[in-house]
């Protein structure tokens, strides 16, 4: 049994998150922050796909076979590539005490197995915002899946991504600068603060910041009597 405190609080004030096995072993993961992406030094952008993508996707992209992310990545180091040294200096970056001996990983003392990997793996998609926090509880239920409902939710997920990908490509999104701004101004948070942030706590005050905006609206509404009929004013944190 694993035991962690990886809630969405901890998440918010990107505390480091603590995986500890009923047999002792302990994971400190700190998960990455906006100034870590912006570093130029490691691909994060690779690294949060690798996070996030499913092991059956890897499988189908790279055509080839491995039981897990684990041993996928043990086999790209050893060819030299690239993209799996970067990642490998991610993993030393976000794992605490992080070593690589003689194609196992390691955290201290302590080896990291398929599901502590999986499992720091997922984390990270959630942090970056690249996984939705229900994909905890759609892991649990992968586990009791046969293989033509993975097959099933394997083709879903592409249709899923091609559809954010057309949206991405349609839509017009916000500067990161605006959004840092937005939070400075708001929150009395310095350029630092925010760059300390990880994507979950940055998308989630963004979105607190529009919250606000649309309550100060109906506070000005109410106030004038141009508030409509059936709308009725509530404190931002009223939902």
């Amino acid at each position: 049994m694993l035991s962690t405190n990886f809630t969405k609080n901890a998440l918010l004030i990107n505390a480091p998150i603590i995986l500890r096995k009923d047999s002792g072993e302990t994971y400190v993961f700190n998960m990455p922050s906006l100034k870590d992406e912006l570093d130029g030094v490691l691909n994060y952008n690779f690294f949060y796909g690798f996070c996030a993508a499913h092991i059956d996707d890897l499988r189908e992209q790279t055509k080839a076979e491995f039981t897990s992310k684990y041993e996928f990545l043990i086999k790209a180091i050893r060819t030299g590539d690239a993209n799996a040294v970067s990642l490998l200096g991610c993993l030393a970056r976000h794992i605490q005490d992080f070593k690589y001996v003689d194609d196992l990983f390691y955290s201290g003392e302590f080896p990291l197995d398929d599901e502590v990997l999986d499992l720091f793996c997922l984390y990270v998609a959630i942090a970056s915002g690249c996984a939705k926090w229900d994909a905890l509880t759609t892991r649990e239920q992968e586990k009791n899946m046969s293989p033509e409902e993975r097959e099933w939710e394997r083709r879903k997920r592409l249709n899923q991504a091609k559809i954010n990908a057309a949206k991405e490509k349609a839509g017009k999104g916000t500067d990161f600068e605006d959004i840092a701004a937005s939070l400075m101004y708001e929150f009395g948070m310095s350029l630092e603060e925010v760059y300390k942030l990880n994507k979950f706590s940055f998308i989630f005050l963004y979105s607190t910041v529009m919250t606000i905006a649309g309550y100060e609206v109906s506070k000005i509404a109410a106030g004038t009597g141009n508030l409509g009929k059936n709308s009725k004013h509530k404190y931002w944190t009223n939902k």
